[in-house]
């Protein structure tokens, strides 16, 4: 079946980073033609009058004509032939020729990019067909049409879906027909289009029957036995999240789930680690529930273990993971347990600190200071331990921090940022050590902080860094000298952040502007583009791959 496909559904890595189709054609230019003009020539005969007596023949010659390109792409104009559309959109509504009108309408949006806009007056009458042939044999060939042309939606004009578009009203009431087909065998077409369209749809009615058609299956007999349906189902359980946070959240944890995803994620290779983890980091850092770290069943042992090769026992720093990784997806797993151990740090830095990460500072053996096997990682990896470290002198309550871990902790702040030549290092730098200097000012140990800032070489750094070309850097390293002050600040915008969940939604007009001279912004240093969480259904990178 021609189903367009999330890319992070594929298990290879090698396959999950291809684009589409090759950007080079397997065909020479000549047989590109040809094929071009055998397609346009079968479209042509489906433009004319229809005659039934050999309508399906036509159906079925510009069908196989669509292979013969060897997964090369078709410009759309071959098929915005408007008595073309007109003829399909009339064939869907014949009984006998509704069926391989579907797989064609598919095919023919596999094989092409975006052209499913044309395609959304088809989505009333196709809904119907699937309602009125719910135990049809041909089912899947409907659910299939209908899933490319949401697909092209979200993947192309996921804006211009507003209230009144067609498939937001298919989304709404799409859940209700669910209950239709749940004596079927569960197909891909099925699974993706009802993911897909839950994307879309964000109101509470349909979004929580979508939320526990999800999770239902997640322990469904036909998703666990097939291992690209649980990535399907796991993913849009993350991307739910990222739609409505809070909510989906406290569906995740009200439903007892937590700790079937932490077994989960250990079992087959830990193939579905990655997406089981970047669940948890939205339970950790949206969840309006006081959660007490400890009572959490995530296994963060077992993450540093075997995911990040951390041993947090001195005498054993380099461990053999208990369990085996599938091949190819070990950095996809590390970044996201990465970030997983960031969000944790934030908002819990003493338990992780106590507990995890204290034990993994050490010496590099060659003169320098390594921090979580750091000097093992990528670039991306890096920067997220850098965060880490951050997190941890920039923490409000501080008193966990022994002098020598502090002192192990700037230094390493500074070999990573300085001299660098990455604005995003040093800004994190900065920053941190301002929260730093703010925090011990307050507790009035202003002679012990200023003395350790000047003897690991901080000041130094911060010095220089106001002589930066770079604006914003020299204006953060400026707010150094407002140390005595930068607390108070720093704690109104926590009581904004407190107020406001959503920094989003924060009004302006009660933001705190690094632009501005008297006010100094405590936040995040930089957006994470790289990861793999989903802000917005839009930026879904998708790869394709016919069933």
């Amino acid at each position: 079946m021609d189903i367009k496909y999330d890319h992070r559904f594929f298990i290879d890595a090698d396959i999950r980073s291809q684009q589409r189709f090759s950007q080079i054609s397997s065909l020479s230019e000549s047989e590109k033609n040809a094929y071009f003009n055998e397609v346009s020539h079968n479209v042509n005969m489906l433009s004319q009058n229809l005659d039934f007596n050999s309508v399906s023949q036509h159906i079925n010659m510009l069908y196989q004509s669509l292979l013969k390109g060897q997964e090369t792409l078709i410009p759309n104009t071959v098929f915005e032939n408007r008595q073309f559309l007109d003829n399909l959109f009339i064939l869907i509504g014949n009984g006998n020729l509704c069926f391989i009108t579907c797989k064609l309408i598919a095919r023919i949006l596999y094989y092409t990019t975006g052209l499913g806009q044309c395609f959304h007056r088809f989505i009333e009458p196709l809904f119907n067909i699937f309602l009125a042939n719910s135990q049809h044999v041909e089912l899947d060939s409907v659910t299939c049409a209908l899933c490319n042309i949401v697909y092209d939606a979200i993947e192309f004009d996921f804006e211009g879906i507003d209230d009144d578009h067609p498939i937001t009203k298919l989304a709404h009431v799409f859940p209700n027909a669910i209950q239709a087909v749940q004596n079927r065998q569960l197909t891909h077409s099925f699974l993706l289009l009802v993911r897909y369209l839950s994307i879309i749809d964000a109101r509470k009615n349909s979004f929580d029957k979508y939320m526990l058609f999800f999770i239902s299956h997640v322990t469904k007999g036909e998703v666990m036995a097939n291992n690209e349906f649980m990535r399907i189902v796991l993913w849009t359980l993350y991307d739910l999240c990222e739609r409505r946070c809070n909510y989906a959240i406290e569906y995740i944890v009200n439903s007892n789930i937590v700790p079937y995803l932490t077994e989960k994620m250990k079992q087959d290779n830990c193939i579905f680690a990655e997406p089981i983890i970047a669940i948890f980091y939205q339970i950790i850092d949206h969840s309006d529930q006081e959660l007490n770290i400890s009572d959490l069943p995530f296994d963060i042992p077992f993450i540093f273990h075997n995911f990040l090769r951390i041993s947090c026992d001195p005498q054993n720093p380099n461990p053999t993971p208990a369990i085996p990784i599938q091949t190819g997806i070990e950095d996809a797993i590390q970044y996201e347990s990465l970030q997983f151990i960031h969000i944790l740090t934030k908002h819990f830095p003493g338990f992780m600190f106590v507990n995890f990460l204290k034990a993994t500072i050490r010496d590099d053996g060659a003169g320098g200071i390594d921090f979580m096997n750091l000097h093992s990682y990528t670039y991306k990896a890096q920067l997220q331990v850098l965060w880490i470290a951050c997190e941890l002198i920039s923490a409000n309550q501080n008193d966990f921090l022994d002098p020598v871990s502090l002192e192990l902790l700037l230094k390493l702040i500074l070999s990573l940022s300085e001299d660098c030549g990455d604005d995003t290092r040093m800004y994190l730098a900065i920053e941190s050590i301002n929260n730093l200097a703010a925090n011990f000012y307050l507790q009035g140990k202003n002679d012990f902080i200023d003395q350790m800032i000047a003897e690991t070489g901080a000041f130094d750094f911060i010095e220089n860094m106001k002589f930066s070309d770079n604006e914003k850097l020299a204006h953060a390293a400026s707010m150094y000298e407002m140390k005595d002050k930068l607390y108070e600040i720093k704690m109104a915008q926590a009581e904004l952040e407190q107020k406001y969940p959503n920094l989003q939604n924060i009004p302006p007009e009660m933001t705190f502007s690094s632009d501005d001279s008297d006010d100094f912004k405590i936040a995040d240093a930089v957006d994470d583009d790289d990861n793999t969480n989903i802000k917005v259904p839009s930026k879904i990178r998708f790869v394709y791959q016919p069933k």
